[in-house]
């Protein structure tokens, strides 16, 4: 399955690690994952990050 989603340019991103460096980007800063699982449709994790000063 995840062969199949990292094919996918929508979710490409994702799989390469890059989340936590476009939510940087946007402004935010402790980007920390806070959490993750496995589920059918492949990984699934949860962000923490802190917006402001």
């Amino acid at each position: 399955m995840t062969k199949y989603m990292r094919r996918l340019e929508e979710t490409a991103d994702n799989f390469d690690g890059q989340i936590p460096l476009f939510v940087t980007e946007a402004g935010f800063r402790e980007v920390k994952e806070a959490q993750n699982f496995v589920t059918i449709f492949g990984p699934l994790s949860l962000w923490r990050a802190v917006k402001g000063a």
